[in-house]
């Protein structure tokens, strides 16, 4: 089993932060995307709120089977605190935090391999710098186990200008392109989106951004299910009829077994 959790939110309950008006349609952008060519991977698609945690958490506990990869999309604000790490910030009347640490123990308890992509419009205080953000936050995800890998783009939480790029609407054109130039053969990992999504000209509009570990192999888009082929079809119906055939009694077979009609 493999799940993809998806999460923006716009920010609108709470307002203390800026809007982000496109989250929502972003959000829904990049699982379509995902859902595609039957890829097999469940989609989940969850609101930036207060609760997040325990909703992941739900969606986890109701796996029956053993969970072999989750992929974390994050797309909302972010802070980083001096005594407890980096956070992701989460809509309310009150406004919450999910740890950057706390995130990544949560995935790791339920699944083998565990990815988080995420752009973060940061709060940042005085002092502080994005690339400082980024590399706490690549730290807190990464470093303490082989087991998850993170793309991470920070920039400034007044950074809201409509007319700039956001991270789902590369990442959706970076799969397209990386799908097509593979013929969906073989799946696509963190490393080669990475690498791709660097060499696009509207990548600049990211002043922080970087994956941890530098060639991860955690896999963002299975390859495509092979279509059955057209040509066997009719051969296995044909070998089907055959064999319904033979199995058939025999005709005389069923008449010597009739009984006889009174006189």
């Amino acid at each position: 089993m493999r799940i993809a959790f998806v999460v923006g939110s716009a920010y609108e309950k709470n307002g203390q932060l800026a809007a982000l008006p496109s989250a929502e349609i972003d959000v829904e952008l990049l699982s379509r995307r995902l859902k595609q060519d039957g890829t097999g991977s469940k989609v989940i698609e969850l609101a930036a709120e207060r609760g997040l945690a325990d909703r992941v958490e739900q969606v986890l506990l109701d796996e029956s089977g053993p969970i072999e990869e989750v992929l974390f999309a994050f797309f909302g604000y972010a802070v980083l605190s001096s005594e407890r790490g980096p956070a992701l910030l989460l809509d309310g009347d009150r406004l919450g935090t999910f740890s950057f640490v706390r995130l990544r123990s949560l995935l790791e308890r339920y699944a083998r391999r565990t990815g988080v992509i995420a752009e973060l419009f940061t709060v940042v205080d005085a002092g502080q710098s994005l690339d400082e953000v980024l590399e706490r936050g690549l730290k807190a995800l990464t470093e303490p186990t082989r087991a998850t890998s993170a793309l991470l783009c920070v920039r400034p939480g007044e950074d809201l200008d409509g007319a700039t790029p956001t991270l789902p609407r590369l990442l959706v054109s970076a799969l397209d392109w990386l799908a097509v130039n593979h013929a969906d053969e073989r799946p696509i990992v963190l490393a080669e989106l990475y690498r791709c999504l660097s060499t696009d000209a509207e990548w600049g509009a990211f002043p922080a951004a970087g994956l941890a570990p530098r060639e991860s192999r955690f896999v963002v888009l299975p390859a495509a299910a092979p279509e059955p082929d057209a040509t066997t079809a009719p051969l296995e119906s044909a070998v089907e009829s055959v064999s319904a055939f033979e199995a058939a009694p025999d005709a005389a077979a069923l008449a010597s077994e009739k009984p006889a009609l009174p006189v």
